[in-house]
């Protein structure tokens, strides 16, 4: 009888590409993807920065379970009042996630986009990829042992950090649930 292989993610926090405090966030059902924007936008209504990204409605429905857990275990009561500014989202570019993280730490919350490559994530499920040169190069360059990661990693990028109010956070998860319905 064959063993099931079941991979699980190791998120490595390096090279991110964007980091960005947000105050509003816009949510849109884009075909088959949830397209989300975040900006910091001025209290005179100018955004300072913004990111976009894409993430199929099927991978959020997955992580349901997930994001209700961490909601509970966050135990946020209340809700953001956001100030109506209107803004427009200038989304120049538009990355494609798979997943995202949410975590809090006092005051601050933060949502991590991470990616992975489903040819990574379909070979991991077929061989251990521990012995990959690349993957002992990292652990290496990081002071990883193998013991902390899983049997079957699949590598992730994260490739922006977005920071928040816990509250705004909780909004944001909630309506991305609602979403992926």
């Amino acid at each position: 009888m064959r063993k099931e292989v079941k991979p699980e993610f190791a998120v490595l926090p390096i090279n991110v590409k964007k980091h960005l405090y947000f105050n509003r966030y816009k949510l849109e059902l884009f075909e088959s993807q949830l397209l989300m924007h975040f900006c910091l936008v001025h209290h005179s209504g100018v955004i300072l920065d913004s990111y976009s990204s894409v993430i199929p409605r099927s991978n959020v429905r997955d992580s349901r379970k997930s994001i209700e857990s961490y909601l509970t275990a966050a135990n946020l009561i209340g809700d953001f009042e956001q100030k109506e500014y209107p803004f427009t989202t200038p989304a120049r570019d538009v990355d494609s996630i798979s997943f995202i993280q949410l975590s809090r730490l006092n005051d601050l919350a933060e949502i991590g986009m991470v990616c992975y490559s489903l040819n990574h994530y379909i070979n991991a499920i077929k061989r251990n990829i521990l012995d990959h040169p690349v993957v002992k190069r990292i652990l290496r360059e990081f002071d990883l042992s193998d013991a902390e990661l899983p049997e079957h990693p699949v590598l992730c990028e994260t490739v922006a950090l977005l920071r928040c109010e816990p509250l705004l956070q909780k909004r944001l998860a909630i309506e991305l649930i609602e979403l992926a319905k």
